[in-house]
């Protein structure tokens, strides 16, 4: 306690001679506060991004009255085949299959090139009673075959929009 209060009294006296005049060179004594001035580090402003320009474009209507599911290939048998290769040009094709008996029947639509043996595939078709339908196809244009499955009558026709 006597320490602090000592402290406080030398700094008491400290700031009051410090602002006394001095005689000789008529200079206050005051404080003397320099400023230095510091440079601001550089602000490099955030880079913009400009969304891209929006495009609209207009509808395009087709005209299907000109066009019209044409078959593309047609097959049948009673046992297991494939069939020539054909051109697919992607636009709404169309398997069409009848197996009228119990059995397996099963589809393939083989990229041309390939096999199902050596490459694999899943098949488009797969019956083991009698089945008739039509199924929507999502090839590519390409060239393909029909690699077909049977162990009893069966009939595939393969259609297309052109």
């Amino acid at each position: 306690m006597v320490a602090s209060t000592l402290v406080a009294l030398l700094i008491g006296v400290g700031i009051g001679a410090a602002t006394k005049k001095d005689k000789t060179t008529n200079v206050s004594a005051s404080a003397v506060t320099t400023t230095t001035a510091v440079k601001a580090p550089a602000v490099t402003p955030a880079p913009t991004t400009k969304a891209a320009p929006s495009t609209t474009v207009a509808p395009t209507t087709t005209t299907t009255a000109a066009r019209t599911q044409q078959e593309v290939v047609t097959a049948g048998g009673t046992a297991n085949k494939r069939t020539d290769t054909f051109h697919l040009t992607g636009s709404h094709t169309t398997l069409a299959y009848d197996f009228p008996q119990n059995g397996a029947f099963v589809v393939y639509v083989v990229p041309a090139g390939h096999s199902v043996e050596k490459d694999g595939g899943f098949p488009e078709v797969d019956c083991f009673d009698p089945c008739k339908d039509t199924t929507q196809l999502a090839q590519s244009a390409g060239d393909y075959y029909l690699d077909v499955r049977a162990s009893a009558p069966w009939s595939v026709t393969v259609t297309e929009l052109r």
